[in-house]
């Protein structure tokens, strides 16, 4: 086999970072995957819409996350791969309910979908009456990532 053949192949198409993944490099994440697996649930069905949250409870966000890809899916045909819902929950119950939580960061591979993570997580915590910067070292794909994720903010 052609080493440079494979090599060009597996940098072209890096491995997807699975729940798993992050489960063996952080053990407390795995109370999440329950959560995703609603979130996929609302996100294709539409069975739970929730505009205004009751309360900042993991169970709550995740109605609400629900809700949002839910008018993702039915608007744009997109529906968030479980390791960014991982991602928007993890995030999204640190900086909702950790009382000395005055933000978070978050760490995400390239090509795993940071501007959906970040749009997504900016609509929770919007809903929440919550103030949202985000904070980015490449203005080219800040004004890009600006252009192409308003519509979200329209749904």
């Amino acid at each position: 086999m052609n080493e440079d053949l494979f090599f060009s192949k597996s940098v072209k198409h890096p491995k997807e970072t699975t729940i798993e993944d992050i489960v063996r490099f952080d053990p407390s994440l795995r109370r999440l995957k329950i959560y995703i697996n609603r979130v996929l649930s609302y996100a294709l069905s539409g069975e739970v819409q929730v505009t205004k949250p009751m309360n900042t409870s993991l169970n709550e966000i995740t109605k609400l996350c629900g809700s949002i890809c839910y008018k993702i899916h039915e608007t744009f045909n997109i529906v968030p791969r479980p390791v960014q819902i991982l991602a928007i929950l993890s995030l999204a119950d640190d900086i909702l309910n950790n009382k000395d939580s005055h933000g978070a960061i978050g760490e995400i591979k390239t090509g795993e979908g940071k501007s959906l993570i970040i749009t997504i997580l900016c609509i929770i915590l919007v809903k929440y009456n919550r103030t949202v910067d985000v904070v980015t070292s490449n203005l080219e794909l800040a004004k890009r990532d600006q252009k192409e994720q308003s519509k979200y903010f329209h749904l």
